[in-house]
């Protein structure tokens, strides 16, 4: 992987980061299976039981946090995965926008779901255009769900697969420590050799990482692709034509919220985490509202 994909000038940087005040008003969760604020969400009301689907349908929890920026980093825990393995999926939603006039979203997905205890991970990436309804299946884009068998009528929403569904890990996988299954997602614009953004996105699934040693206003400036404590799963490249943005766009202009959800199946538990990274010169801790 070319360091121009992955890392930025202190000048560039500057300008990634740019936040909401307040929790936003669009989270859609009826069931309440997302539960957190800042920083750290987990699945259920508690870590230590998740949440228990118990209907004949998946159940979606979403969130929007109050971050807003170009890209992020975010740690994924998959819980008691020896028992649970296959239950659900976490996801990490990037560059949300929100139509002020419909209020439908545009928005990229990564999708991870834990398939056994060894660290082997199953998944996708995509981009969703004009969703209307959060919990509609697949984000409104209609289809058969395999796991019920029911079949959805769309509502309008489309699908732009970039990562085809299946198995994402193959040597390396997550790293499974106490029956817990890590994995890290890292978003970042992808640069060119004068730092000057392409329009596009590189999502990094990791097993581990070390931050780059040199710091901006306190915090490290990103993930260190040459460092022998970076192990990367999978990196998929987004490119200008899938986000819109043209090559050169300053990055403030690509500051857009972050979101996670989480689908559980029917009869199924699901337990879990999401950390986003504090000391990431991209993911300051905010205020926002107690849960």
């Amino acid at each position: 992987m070319k360091m121009t994909k992955v890392l930025f000038g202190a000048a560039v940087l500057a300008m990634v980061f740019g936040f909401a005040s307040c929790k936003n008003a669009d989270d859609d969760d009826p069931f309440n299976i997302v539960q957190g604020s800042n920083n750290n969400y987990r699945v259920g009301d508690k870590e230590e039981t998740g949440y228990t689907n118990s209907t004949a349908e998946t159940q979606r929890g979403y969130d929007t946090t109050t971050f807003k920026h170009a890209g992020g980093l975010v740690q994924i825990n998959f819980n008691d995965v020896s028992n649970l393995k296959g239950n659900g999926v976490m996801g990490f939603i990037f560059d949300l926008h929100v139509d002020e006039t419909t209020k439908n979203r545009d928005f990229f997905v990564v999708g991870l779901r834990a398939e056994d205890s060894s660290g082997t991970l199953w998944g996708y990436v995509s981009k969703f255009s004009n969703v209307s309804d959060t919990q509609a299946w697949n984000f409104g884009t209609g289809g058969t769900d395999s796991k019920s068998g029911k079949n959805y009528a769309g509502n309008g929403a489309k699908e732009d697969e970039i990562l085809i569904t299946g198995t994402v890990t193959g040597t390396t996988k997550a790293s499974v420590n106490n029956n817990v299954a890590t994995v890290y997602i890292d978003v970042v614009p992808t640069v060119d050799s004068n730092n000057s953004t392409t329009g596009g996105f590189t999502v990094n699934i990791l097993k581990s990482y070390a931050f780059q040693t040199e710091k901006v206003n306190g915090k490290f400036k990103g993930v260190d692709y040459n460092s022998s404590e970076t192990a990367v799963i999978k990196a998929i490249d987004i490119p200008a034509s899938k986000t819109g943005y043209a090559a050169g766009t300053d990055m403030s202009n690509m500051q857009n919220s972050l979101a996670i959800y989480a689908n559980v199946y029917p009869g199924k538990t699901l337990k879990g985490t999401w950390k986003f990274e504090s000391d990431y010169l991209n993911a300051e801790t905010i205020e926002e509202d107690a849960e």
